[in-house]
């Protein structure tokens, strides 16, 4: 049976993909606010868990530690890393990188702007390090040196509720370290503690109805999780007074937590991209997991829809090169998260963590200085640095040392809507570097942490990533400037940003306009081919250019040879001429001709020899193509070096239809 399907969206609705204008817009494309609340509520509304489920568990809880590192989840790391290469190594990495930071001094209250983030993050990595490292060894050394760093945080003034995931982060990291070491705290650290995990993390979370406890974004998933761990670490010490209280902080967490996970339905798509996917979902698994050990069920929260299927989304975000498809405000590179191996054990499918073990496996054949290691492959030491890479061992599977014998995911592809704000189309032509990747989005530019990137792409084929994103801007060094870096109207700031803006996105800018922030792109059509089929997505760019443009739509097709071709028609307004500038943003070296640009890049397994890629325009009027670095002269740019704007321009006239087709061939490897 053929793995290809075709997946047509909008019902009835037509698209013929020709130089006609586009039949129809889909209907559906936008929920409003109004329509979005519902949903949410109609979501909650169904899977409430009573005040009286919450108190019935708090009153049988089981003893400490039952946060994460209980008896049988150390247990079950130690048979991985006494029996598999790769695990031990990690530990041994992870170990080494604790031991290293014991004689560091403890963390301080310091701000970075407004934010303690960065400090709050620095403990939840240490404690955590620490914590596991008592459990596993016995080793009270550990355990001290938790005290140490907790009793010095507990002298905080408070942990920034003005920005609550600083608050949200420090919470989950004390509660990790009083009930982790438990046993080896003294009376007056427990009290001290206990006190600061209660005033100045769970009670901030009830003094305010905050505006994440009805949010699904990424902050919901954290400071619910926050909250969650630090009522559980401390509730059975606590006064009737007080645990009244955190029992209802225990509900508020589990109950507020479906407004996030609700943004998950109805196919694992995640709004914010594969940086804010790994934030988010890292801590909704946390809190998934400790309720399933405090309480022996997670109250039917992983049932959620769509939840269980975004590990499919998280692993096909992630192109052949192993670099994610960096959208919107999310990061670059190598991404190693965790929570993988959480999926992967939840839906006993090792298939799941595919990126995660391959980079496992790349690690092992650089500690062994083998020749085979994945180009730009991480070492252990760079993989267990996350604060939260403790996790990996405690819900690993087993993983060996070949990368030929690991079982990749069954489809070449995948289409997620989601909320239909941010949606995406990944497609590769294999499992493997050697193969070609195409990463594709449309929605709205003012969906959570958006860019005007409607249509915008990334694209790989032969090891490397010829057509790239930015990424997002250092949030502090704008903010630092004086610049709303978060209003997502028409005229804010953020639209000044290069990064931010269509001109820093492979996507059309017409009449030098930008694209509308309230305007909501969506495919037409997707397909996702089977070995030696191509796939292909369709979209409507109308909305975004509703006031340069009739209509717009654009075709990206990646074919089984590696080849992509980008087909776009554009329809001028019947009283306006249009100024078409067509942005391919390109990394490394690139000589044009007329009508033709040929890219150059080191081979990264033979970095002696090089690969190009021929790139051809055509276009039904006249079109002349531009290479220039992707920079401005704002000082709140970055200068983006390596990286160039491919761009072609051309004129309509009011009424005019145009086609343009933008072909990049098979990769060629110099002799």
């Amino acid at each position: 049976m053929t793995a290809d399907f075709v997946r047509r969206l909008g019902g009835a609705v037509a698209f013929v993909f020709s130089c006609s204008c586009v039949a129809a817009i889909l209907s559906s494309s936008l929920t409003n606010a109004a329509e979005k609340y519902a949903r949410t509520q109609a979501v909650n509304k169904n899977v409430q868990i009573s005040r009286e489920q919450i108190a019935a568990g708090c009153a049988k809880l089981p003893s400490h530690p039952r946060l994460l590192m209980t008896p049988d989840a150390i247990a079950n790391a130690r048979n991985r890393i006494e029996s598999d290469e790769c695990w031990r190594l990690y530990y041994d990495a992870l170990k080494n990188r604790g031991i290293r930071q014991m004689t560091a001094p403890p963390v301080e209250r310091v701000l970075e702007g407004k934010r303690l983030l960065g400090v709050s993050r620095d403990a939840l990595g240490r404690i955590c390090r620490w914590s596991f490292l008592y459990q596993y060894t016995g080793e009270r050394d550990y355990a001290a040196r938790v005290e140490q760093e907790a009793l010095a945080i507990a002298d905080f003034s408070d942990w920034n509720p003005s920005h609550f995931l600083d608050v949200a982060e420090m919470t989950t990291a004390m509660a990790i370290g009083y009930d982790v070491c438990y046993d080896a705290l003294s009376d007056d650290s427990r009290e001290k503690i206990r006190n600061a995990i209660w005033d100045k993390g769970v009670l901030q979370s009830l003094k305010s109805n905050h505006w994440w406890k009805r949010n699904t974004a990424n902050w919901n998933q954290v400071c619910s999780c926050g909250t969650l761990y630090g009522a559980l670490a401390i509730i059975d010490e606590l006064d009737p007074e007080r645990r009244e209280l955190a029992i209802d902080a225990i509900l508020d967490s589990v109950n507020g937590v479906t407004w996030s996970m609700s943004s998950y339905a109805p196919d694992g798509n995640y709004t914010e991209g594969p940086g804010y996917w790994a934030y988010g979902t890292s801590f909704n698994t946390l809190l998934l997991d400790a309720l399933t050990i405090s309480f022996g069920t997670d109250f039917g929260r992983s049932d959620a829809p769509g939840f269980l299927n975004t590990i499919d989304y998280f692993e096909h975000v992630f192109g052949s090169t192993g670099d994610a498809f960096n959208y919107p405000d999310s990061g670059g590179g190598k991404i190693f998260e965790a929570t993988a191996f959480w999926f992967a054990r939840k839906l006993n499918d090792a298939s799941v963590t595919w990126n995660e073990s391959a980079a496992f496996i790349s690690a092992l054949q650089l500690s062994r200085k083998d020749s085979d290691a994945r180009p730009g492959a991480r070492t252990f030491h760079s993989l267990t640095a996350d604060r939260l890479a403790v996790c990996a061992l405690l819900w690993g599977v087993e993983i060996g040392s070949d990368l030929s014998a690991l079982t990749p995911p069954s489809s070449l592809g995948y289409v997620g809507l989601g909320n239909k704000r941010c949606c995406v189309a990944l497609f590769r032509t294999k499992w493997s570097e050697e193969g070609a990747y195409l990463g594709i989005k449309c929605g709205a530019p003012n969906s959570p942490h958006g860019h005007m990137d409607e249509g915008g792409f990334v694209y790989e084929d032969g090891g490397v990533r010829w057509v790239v994103e930015l990424g997002p801007e250092n949030y502090h060094r704008i903010e630092s400037r004086g610049m709303n870096l978060w209003s997502s109207s028409q005229d804010s700031d953020r639209w000044k940003i290069l990064r931010y803006n269509n001109y820093g996105h492979s996507v059309p800018t017409v009449n030098g306009a930008m694209q509308r922030v309230d305007g909501v792109t969506s495919f037409v059509e997707t397909r996702i081919g089977g070995a030696g089929e191509a796939s292909y997505a369709i979209i409507d760019l109308t909305p975004v250019y509703r006031d340069e443009l009739e209509s717009a739509t654009r075709k990206a097709t990646l074919n089984p040879d590696g080849s992509l071709v980008i087909e776009d028609v554009f329809t001028a307004k019947k009283d306006k001429a249009a100024t078409i500038e067509r942005r391919f943003i390109v990394r490394d070296t690139v000589a044009l001709d007329s009508d033709s640009a040929l890219m150059t890049q080191k081979s990264p397994r033979r970095p002696d020899r090089s690969i190009t890629k021929r790139v051809e325009f055509s276009a039904t009027v006249a079109n002349a193509l531009t290479l220039s670095p992707c920079e401005t002269a704002n000082e709140f740019d970055s200068k983006n070096p390596g990286v160039s704007a491919l761009v072609e321009r051309s004129q309509l006239a009011p009424g005019e239809q145009a086609r343009y087709t933008t072909t990049f061939a098979p990769f060629e490897l110099d002799e």
